[in-house]
C-alpha cells in the first residue's frame, strides 16, 4: 500500500462554486448595462471576490492571487480589475458605507476607489481620505453640488489624472500641457503599464490599431518595433477577450422567454437562429483543426 505524505499545514486552494460564478457573471453584465449603478455593482463584485478569496481561506498571497485570477477569467474581467474591486470592497467598511448612504447622495465608484485605495497617489492616510470625503458629502448635501472624482482628487492633493482636463477648452488643455510638470505627469500616466493594460482590455480594436501603427513605423524606418504585449501575456489577454464574448452570449440566454415573448418578432428570432448556426459551424472548424493539428 502506497502512502502519500501531506504537509500538516497544507490544504487545497479554495475553489468557487458554480452559483458564485453565475452571480459574478450577472453582476458584470449589469455593470455594462446600468452605468448609473456601477459603484454598487462593482462593490458587489468586490464583496463576492472577498467571499471566494478571503484572507482567512487562503494561506498565502500567491494562492489568493491565483483564485482571484481564475474567478476573474470565469466572469469576464481582468485579474487586475478583480484585485482592485476586492481591495476597494475590503477598505470600504460597512460603517463607512452606512455613513455615505446616510447622506442620500450618489457617489461614483471612482471617488470611492480614491478614498479606499488612493489609486491616484495622494499619499494621505486612509482615515484622512475618508474624513475629507465625508466632509465634502456633508457640504454637498447642503449646496446640492455633485462630488466628481477630480474634485475629490484635488481635495486630497492627488496627482493629475487623465480626466483632469474635463471642463477645459482645447486651448486651455494645450496651455496646461506646455508646462513641464503637467506634461511629465501626463506622460508618466499614459505610459504606465496598468493604464496601457486597461486601454487594450477596454477595446479589442485598440491593439489592432496599435499594431498597424507599429508596422507602419517599421516600414518607414526599417527598424523593428516591439509590440506592447506578446507571448504568454498576449495569449492571456486574448483568452480574456474570448471569455468576455462568451459571457456576452450567455447574457442573451439568461433573459427568460417570457421577458421577450411579446417583443421578439420573426426576423429577430431568425437572426438568433442564424447566429447560433454560424457559431456552431465556427466551433466545428476549431475542433476540426485541433484534431488535425501537427
Amino acid at each position: 500500500m502506497n502512502a502519500t505524505w501531506v504537509e500538516p499545514s497544507a490544504h487545497d486552494v479554495p475553489r468557487f462554486s458554480p452559483e458564485q460564478v453565475e452571480r459574478g457573471r450577472r453582476l458584470v453584465g449589469r455593470d455594462d448595462l446600468l452605468t448609473g449603478e456601477r459603484q454598487h455593482t462593482r462593490l458587489e463584485i468586490g464583496d463576492l471576490l472577498r467571499e471566494i478569496a478571503s484572507d482567512t481561506t487562503t494561506h498565502d498571497e500567491q494562492s489568493l492571487r491565483k483564485v482571484v485570477a481564475e474567478f476573474a477569467a470565469e466572469i469576464g474581467i481582468s485579474a487586475d480589475t478583480a484585485r482592485e474591486y476586492r481591495r476597494v470592497a475590503a477598505e470600504y467598511s460597512p460603517q463607512l458605507r452606512e455613513h455615505v448612504r446616510a447622506t442620500g447622495l450618489t457617489v461614483s465608484y471612482s471617488v470611492i476607489r480614491e478614498a479606499a485605495i488612493d489609486s491616484a497617489g495622494s499619499g494621505k492616510a486612509a482615515p484622512e481620505r475618508w474624513k475629507t470625503l465625508l466632509a465634502m458629502l456633508e457640504a454637498a448635501a447642503k449646496s446640492g453640488q455633485r462630488i466628481t472624482a477630480q474634485k475629490y482628487r484635488q481635495a486630497i492633493g492627488a496627482r493629475l489624472t487623465i480626466d483632469a482636463g474635463i471642463g477645459l477648452t482645447p486651448d486651455r488643455i494645450i496651455q496646461q500641457l506646455a508646462r513641464d510638470d503637467v506634461c511629465s505627469t501626463v506622460m508618466d500616466r499614459i505610459t504606465e503599464p496598468q493604464f496601457l493594460r486597461e486601454v487594450l482590455q477596454a477595446d479589442p480594436v485598440t491593439e489592432l490599431k496599435l499594431r498597424e501603427s507599429l508596422a507602419e513605423v517599421d516600414r518607414l524606418t526599417h527598424q523593428p518595433t516591439t509590440s506592447p504585449r506578446h507571448g504568454a501575456q498576449a495569449d492571456e489577454r486574448l483568452l480574456l477577450q474570448l471569455r468576455r464574448r462568451v459571457n456576452a452570449l450567455r447574457q442573451v440566454v439568461l433573459m427568460r422567454p417570457e421577458q421577450i415573448l411579446n417583443i421578439a418578432d420573426r426576423d429577430t428570432l431568425d437572426e438568433l437562429t442564424d447566429a447560433f448556426r454560424s457559431l456552431a459551424d465556427w466551433i466545428a472548424q476549431i475542433e476540426h483543426r485541433k484534431e488535425h493539428a501537427p
